[in-house]
């Protein structure tokens, strides 16, 4: 009887339904113990791959017909020790069609910032042997080829400085060179004739409901979330700090969150906003900038402007410094008061070309450092471009007020640990602005936000002598109402004097006005 013909001979006599059921049957048992066999030493074939002749050894040990781990030569335990650290690279994809790797040499080139990058040229491309070294040793070598990262040279004086370059950050890199110019945009020019005009068409837009001629202050942050843990407090703090002046004093506030020019990143970018702010805004005889990092501490000064009348920019800042001394520190862009006028639309034109990121910026800053007094190794900055500008181009000197009479922008350090004492003095009260009580204090190098100070101080003695500042000028808000705070390092407040049956009493028609009752101003 043929072996063979058993399914007729069982279809005949049991049923053809019955008879495959068997046949499955019998061929899940056939594949189950292929599969049982395939399966010993599976633990240690899943880390291993077949596609190096020595890994094939190493496999026909484990898994061959005595399938016994133990009986496994040493040599061959060292083989697959090596192997397996060898196979952390990704397997090619035809192992039996396996050949040596392609190597693609890179190029330096200049990329358009100004930094080496590596360039990939197709005619480079050439096979080398297969090498493949211990992933220890490989990293090794890269450690050793890394190049140390190459410090800013720091000023340590005490001094003002601008901050810390973010532009990895803000903005893209410009494809520019230094030769290339950089606009804003077109700019008319007749705006003082095309604004006059404006003017005539809606005269009461001139003047603030109180006379003043109108006031425009701009500040901001970047539009992403602080690096800083702390830093989106802090800004919180500085701009209710900003509010709560302009509102007593007649000044409007744009806060912006927007880069217009992602080439002019970092503390460029204020010069974008400016320039739009005034061609759509000819309404704003004044424009008021303030670094976020800026605090105002005198909420009863009053900045005066009617001695301005022949300026068109006003910033802190000492003529010695500038114009003996070439020093980049000598002003202070921080704080600064711009009017709007065709001059100042044309010393943007001016100012703005050295500005762009990338080439551009580092090209400047190469020529600032030479040209400049004591300023680090650096991209260029919109202060030392400033100063360039002045330095070179005399006759913008006269339309500029390098402001010293009152404290426009304060140096942190000088004020912060005195502010107890400040408040003590006989004869001292808002109102002042000058060093017996400052208008503004600039924590200068402090970074709040990104968190990448000055290495002379820390982030915590920056955060902490923020709130300080914050809160004496906090304190002259909440005196009119009756309050103040425990004490400057606490934001716990306490009552300083009871309500009265007559609140009106010593009520200004600037019921915004705060302190005045207090310090008896």
């Amino acid at each position: 009887m043929n072996i063979w013909n058993w399914p007729t001979m069982m279809k005949a006599r049991l049923g053809s339904r019955t008879v495959n059921i068997l046949q499955i049957l019998l061929l899940c048992t056939v594949g189950s113990v292929v599969l049982l066999r395939d399966s010993i030493g599976v633990g240690i074939e899943l880390t291993l791959n077949t596609a190096s002749p020595v890994e094939a050894n190493v496999m026909d040990n484990l898994i061959g017909p005595k399938r016994n781990i133990a009986s496994v030569e040493e040599k061959s335990v060292r083989e697959l020790e090596s192997v397996v650290v060898e196979e952390q690279q990704p397997p090619p994809r035809h192992p039996e069609k396996s050949r040596a790797p392609v190597v693609i040499e890179e190029s330096p080139t200049v990329a358009a910032n100004g930094e080496e990058k590596a360039s990939i040229e197709s005619n480079n491309v050439k096979p080398q042997e297969h090498q493949n070294p211990p992933v220890k040793d490989e990293r090794a070598k890269r450690k050793k080829q890394k190049k140390p990262r190459k410090e800013e040279e720091v000023l340590i004086q005490e001094i003002q400085q601008p901050p810390v370059d973010d532009s990895n950050e803000q903005g893209g890199s410009s494809n520019l060179t230094a030769s290339e110019p950089f606009s804003l945009g077109k700019n008319p020019k007749n705006w003082d004739q095309l604004r006059l005009g404006w003017l005539e068409k809606y005269p009461f837009m001139r003047t603030t409901p109180n006379g003043k001629p109108r006031m425009l202050m701009i500040t901001g942050t970047q539009p992403w979330a602080c690096k800083n843990p702390g830093g989106d407090h802090l800004m919180l703090k500085s701009i209710k700090n900003k509010i709560d002046y302009c509102r007593q004093h007649d000044i409007e506030l744009f806060y912006n969150l927007a880069h217009l020019d992602r080439e002019m990143s970092s503390y460029w970018a204020k010069l974008p906003i400016i320039r739009k702010l005034m061609l759509t805004h000819p309404e704003i005889e004044w424009f008021f900038w303030m670094d976020a990092d800026a605090m105002f501490t005198d909420m009863l000064f009053e900045i005066p402007m009617e001695t301005y009348g022949d300026y068109n920019l006003v910033m802190w800042g000492y003529d010695k410094g500038i114009y003996t001394e070439r020093a980049w520190i000598a002003v202070n862009n921080g704080v600064f008061f711009f009017r709007n006028c065709q001059w100042s639309l044309d010393l943007l034109e001016m100012w703005a070309p050295m500005g762009p990121e990338g080439t551009v910026r580092n090209e400047w800053g190469k020529l600032f450092t030479e040209f400049l007094t004591k300023r680090p190794v650096m991209p260029a900055d919109d202060q030392s471009a400033l100063v360039y500008l002045l330095l070179t181009k005399p006759e913008l000197r006269a339309k500029v007020k390098l402001e010293w009479a009152y404290e426009l922008s304060g140096y942190w350090l000088d004020f912060v640990y005195k502010f107890e004492e400040l408040m003590v003095t006989p004869g001292n009260h808002p109102g002042q602005g000058d060093k017996r009580w400052p208008f503004v204090v600039h924590f200068t190098g402090c970074q709040p936000c990104s968190g990448n100070n000055n290495p002379v101080y820390t982030s915590d003695t920056c955060a902490q002598q923020m709130e300080r500042a914050f809160n004496f000028a906090d304190n002259q808000v909440l005196q009119a109402m009756g309050f103040q705070h425990e004490n400057l390092n606490s934001s716990y407040t306490k009552r300083i004097f009871e309500d009265t049956e007559e609140p009106l009493e010593n009520l200004g028609p600037n019921t915004w006005a705060t302190a005045a009752v207090s310090y008896g101003v």
